[in-house]
């Protein structure tokens, strides 16, 4: 019974040593997933800014989808 319950501690420590990495490249790959969506809606942003300075005006009197929402 000890034995059974020895072999069972270690299959639960070795299946979360396991598992801790693939849940630390589960985080890296969710950062690395959104880091260009937010890198693209700063640029949009900055673009906003400068366009009026750039063009002398705004470009589009309805504004884009990021302004109007979904």
């Amino acid at each position: 019974m000890k034995q059974e319950i020895d072999q069972a501690r270690g299959g639960a420590m070795e299946a979360q040593n396991l598992s801790e990495p693939v849940r630390e490249r589960a985080a890296d790959a969710k950062i690395a997933a959104t880091q260009p969506e937010q890198v693209r809606r700063v640029m949009l942003k900055l673009f906003r800014h400068l366009e009026p300075l750039v063009c002398g005006g705004s470009r589009s009197a309805t504004g884009s989808r990021e302004e109007r929402g979904p």
